[in-house]
Parts: C-alpha cells; structure tokens; sequence
C-alpha cells in the first residue's frame, strides 16, 4: 500500500492535500507545519473532528519562532518527530506547498537514509508557480543563506531554484500546467483541478469550515462585488493604496451596487478601510480561506490587485468575472501572466468604467 505524507503551512495548501488524498489510493498523513498557534488552531480541530477525513493521522507543528537559539531548538524537536513518524509510518510520497520548507526536505532526507526512495510532489502555490521567485537565485539565497543553513542544519539542504524546483521534487501538481515556469517543466506535471472536480470531501470541509464560523452563505448570494485585499502591511506600505481600495469600493456603491469585501486573513486591524457600518457593504470573516468561499461565488465580479487569489479564482470559479487591480510598477511578468489567464489589469481609478460595462 502506498502511503503519503502532505507538509501544509497554508490553508490552501491543506486544501490542495485533501483534495489529492480524496482522490488518490493508498494511506495519507497530513502534518500540518509552520503554524503561529498549535494548540487552538483551527484546521487542525475542524480536521481532526471530522468523522470521514482522508487522512489517516494528523499532526501538527509550530513555527515563526523568534530568536535564533528557540528556532534551531524547536525545529530540532520537530526533525525527532519527523524522524520518528519516518520511522513508524514510512511514507514512499512526500507533498508539500513549498520545498524551500526545511521540514519538507528534513523528511525526503530521513526517508532517503531509510531507503524509502521518497517520490517528492509539489503542490501548486500560485503565483511562484507561474512567475518564479527570484530571490531564490540572489546571492542572499543562494549562497548566504544556502551555507547557513548547510553548516547548521545539514548538506542534505538544497537551495531550489524557485519554489518547486529543489531535486527533492520528481511531480508538479498545477492548476494550470500549461503556463508552470520552465524550472517545473521539467518534471512531471499534473493537472490539480482535476482532483478538485473529482473530490467531494473539498465540499465537505468547506461545509465544516463556514459552518464553524456561522457564515451565512447568502451574503454573497446578492453580492455584486467582490473585493479581496492584500495584506495591510502592503497597503500602508504603497503610497495611496488604501485611498485606491476605498474609492473602488465607493465608485461601485454609487452605482448602487452592492459590495462584500473579504480581508487578508493576518490582519491586526479587523476593518482597515473603516466600511464596516456602510449600508452597501458587507464584511466576509477575515478568518475564513477565500478558496473556500469560492464555491458560492455566482454572478459575482471579483477584484483583487495581481496575487496568488486571483490566480486561484480563475480555476476554482471559472466563471465568476475577475478584475485585477494595477496598483504595483514594473510587475511585467505578472501582466503577462494575466493576460495569458484571460484575466484583465486595470488602474484603479477604471474600475467604475469597467464595473459598467459588465
């Protein structure tokens, strides 16, 4: 019997692992990794209650440790689990949403030395899937950071390229494999939708998900306009961003049209754009995964500025009408890749024009 292992530090990258393993024989072990808040984290509750889950075990362990010393000896502790949940479970497949994670190629390493022969799969990330990173091949990354972490953990740490490029990954899940970097052309690559469209345990979850939350699935019923933002850090960090969010958001009102916006999920000020008592808007929980309200976007315009959300939209609802907000200079390879998704980039002060014509 094969068996399975998924390293997930985002939410869409549990998503990503249920929908595979719900799709995929064998035995499947979720670990659950990076994670500020272990001991009431919401995925790893929902999950481990959930009566007809996929997954066969599932742990979970911290990361975003401050100060060097706590870091090398907390992930000390988690390479001793991994070794051990190695040991135990011998999992003969590894996934995860970003091998540059030391916990993703600790395990490929202690599977190696088993003789496991550990077949590596990448799960789409979004945008470095199709746009690369580039700070992977800076000096910072690929020498500094690459010797540091060779001297202090081990040399089976290998620097990839770009976020699914390390030896370690033989497959490529994509939801687009067609437009993956040629750094992933290289390997196998694998439609993700498809395993979307084949699961049902994805509705499933979600169902869970909302209904912890109390999300009353009607608010977008008779939304008109979705607006996702960014971190706040990236809005107060561009001069006039949030001044651009907030007049998008009034052109469409004065269109009487009616808005929900969906905050980043990280967020310190629940409502940094100040529209939480407007009559035409709503507020969808910050906490809640976009990708999980997906399913019950209809008729609804989505606007978001150039990020993995977006990316993320065009295949989960492929016919929810997305607009990209052009608020970023010099992202060229993001326009491109937009363009190649069929998704337009606009300057914010066109969104009412372009909100009228749709």
């Amino acid at each position: 019997m094969t068996v399975s292992a998924y390293l997930a530090s985002t939410p869409l990258h549990i998503l990503n692992s249920i929908a595979i393993a719900d799709t995929s024989p064998g035995q499947h072990h979720l670990l659950i990794i990076d994670q500020p808040e272990v001991t009431d984290n919401i995925y790893y509750k929902l999950l481990a209650e959930w009566p007809d889950s996929p997954f066969t075990s599932l742990a979970i362990y911290p990361g975003r440790i401050k100060g060097s010393k706590d870091k090398l000896q907390q992930r000390r502790k988690i390479f001793a689990e991994l070794e051990r949940f190695a040991k135990r479970d011998q999992p003969t497949q590894v996934y995860t949403g970003n091998d540059r994670r030391i916990e993703f190629q600790y395990l490929m390493h202690v599977c190696s030395e088993q003789a496991l022969a550990p077949h590596g799969y990448y799960m789409d990330e979004g945008t470095f899937t199709y746009v690369g990173r580039k700070a992977s091949s800076g000096f910072g990354d690929k020498v500094i950071d690459n010797l540091i972490k060779k001297l202090t953990y081990g040399f089976w740490w290998s620097n990839p390229p770009t976020v699914g490029g390390s030896h370690w990954i033989q497959t490529v899940y994509a939801a687009f494999p067609e437009l993956v970097i040629d750094v992933l052309k290289s390997k196998e690559v694998r439609p993700l939708a498809e395993c979307y469209r084949d699961s049902s345990a994805i509705g499933r979850f979600a169902a869970r998900f909302l209904q912890h939350f109390s999300f009353d699935q009607s608010t977008l019923t008779g939304t008109d306009l979705l607006i996702t933002t960014p971190h706040e850090s990236l809005i107060e960090k561009i001069s006039g961003y949030r001044e651009m969010l907030v007049s998008c958001i009034e052109q469409a009102t004065a269109q009487g049209k009616r808005v929900a916006v969906k905050y980043h999920p990280r967020n310190i000020d629940p409502d940094i754009l100040g529209f939480a008592n407007h009559p035409l808007v709503k507020l969808i929980p910050a906490a809640i995964p976009f990708e999980l309200i997906c399913p019950m976007m209809q008729d609804v315009v989505l606007v978001g500025d150039l990020s993995s959300t977006l990316i993320n939209a065009s295949w989960l609802t492929p016919d929810v009408k997305v607009l990209a907000l052009q608020v970023h200079s010099g992202a060229s390879e993001f326009d491109r890749l937009f363009q190649q998704l069929g998704i337009p980039v606009i300057p914010p002060a066109e969104l009412g024009q372009a909100l009228t014509r749709i």
